[in-house]
């Protein structure tokens, strides 16, 4: 890897995208890291490679530019991290690829969104806690919220209703569950016809890209005033084609050559029709031969704390912004050189992400999701009328006395 004389190289992972294993994907969605005697391999190392290089470019962003440098005290103002903020539309990529092995994954719907909800809410919950606790402490002018902004944000309201967020971070969130709503029901309602869903997601992603035409063409006008809305809340423009890729990238064998161009075709069609400017646009265009490079490259070397960046990703992505602020601003002037204070931040937000990861919602996830199924399980059978399940033992005492 090149590393300087004398210099300990820092431990790897060997990425291969074939070959893999659903106990090796499994250990690393659940957070194991593995060690030196057995590496990391397969499509999961790739993911994380992926949300690594996103979440870091948004801390990036609002550590490095995103605020003015007198908010934090002597912060720096790089013009070059502007583009971090864009690190996210690479979660829609890669999220939209692991749910699409998830649907393949899950017996029911109520299963594939309970496993959603688990997976998200937990978590989110703990940090939105820790977030508003540290900004009542410590205080961080105008991004303090009242109790009851709190209470609505526990229960997800911020997430139907137009109520602020905790920390303003949070709007991706609204985004990831409108899409899990969206491609949850359209894959059980299909019958989990994987081309049929994606077929839907082209014209879904069409209709965005035109809606957003007409309310430009017809700026000033109450009809652009609809319009926006529309397309960004129903058909989840401009982040309708960054979906679209990851459902492709993860089906890129089973999709035909031309469907495959159809795809990226709207992808990049969805990332031109947008507000974005000149820049921003070529950033985002390059995130398909990234993506694409990233899953489909074997035998890739990489570093395990870029892994393990990316394995608690979510978490530090819930607690990056507020509590790394907080942390900037309060450590000064004790700590005047403003990278310090950044770095400080980072590690504060980054052990903290750790902590949710491997500590805090591992006791919580399975129990709450098994809870969520058999909710989602009662509900179906009360509309449906059918019959409740038959306990496991009475079923095989059942088969039994047939066998006898």
């Amino acid at each position: 890897m090149g590393e300087r004389p004398g210099e300990e190289a820092a431990p790897t992972a060997t990425v291969q995208t074939h070959g893999e294993t659903d106990s090796t994907l499994d250990a690393a969605a659940h957070g194991v890291i593995p060690g030196p005697e057995h590496s990391l391999t397969g499509r999961q190392a790739s993911i994380d490679i992926v949300r690594a290089l996103g979440v870091l470019a948004v801390v990036f962003y609002h550590y490095s530019y995103r605020f003015p440098p007198d908010y934090l005290h002597g912060g720096t103002h790089v013009e070059a991290f502007a583009y971090g903020r864009l690190g996210v539309n690479l979660f829609f990529i890669i999220s939209a690829f692991c749910i699409s092995g998830s649907l393949d994954r899950s017996r029911s719907a109520v299963q594939f969104f309970a496993k959603r909800v688990a997976r998200l809410y937990p978590a989110y919950v703990f940090c939105v806690l820790v977030t508003f606790a540290a900004v009542a402490a410590f205080g961080l002018p105008g991004r303090e919220v009242s109790t009851a902004v709190l209470l609505g944000n526990l229960v997800w309201v911020n997430m139907v209703l137009p109520l602020r967020h905790v920390d303003g971070a949070y709007w991706t969130l609204l985004v990831e569950l409108r899409f899990y709503a969206v491609i949850g029901l359209l894959y059980f309602a299909l019958r989990r016809d994987y081309d049929r869903v994606t077929l839907f997601w082209r014209v879904l992603t069409l209709v965005g890209i035109a809606l957003y035409f007409v309310a430009k063409a017809s700026a000033g006008t109450p009809a652009a005033g609809v319009l926006r809305p529309v397309a960004a809340n129903l058909f989840l423009h401009p982040f309708a084609g960054y979906f679209l890729l990851g459902i492709t990238l993860f089906r890129w064998e089973r999709v035909t050559a031309r469907g495959r161009a159809t795809d990226v075709a709207l992808f990049v069609a969805g990332v031109l029709c947008s507000d974005y400017g000149v820049g921003d646009k070529i950033v985002c265009l390059c995130f398909f031969p990234l993506t694409y490079g990233l899953l489909r490259t074997q035998g890739l070397r990489v570093p395990r704390v870029v892994l393990s960046v990316g394995l608690v990703s979510y978490p530090l992505y819930l607690l990056h912004q507020n509590i790394g602020l907080v942390v900037m601003r309060t450590t000064w002037p004790a700590i005047d050189p403003f990278v310090l204070r950044a770095l400080l931040a980072f590690g504060v937000v980054l052990l903290g992400a750790f902590a949710v990861n491997y500590r805090i919602e591992p006791p919580l996830r399975r129990p709450f999701e098994r809870a969520l199924v058999r909710a989602g399980d009662a509900v179906t059978r009360r509309l449906t009328g059918a019959p409740p399940p038959v306990p496991k033992r009475e079923a095989d005492r059942a088969r039994g006395e047939d066998a006898a």
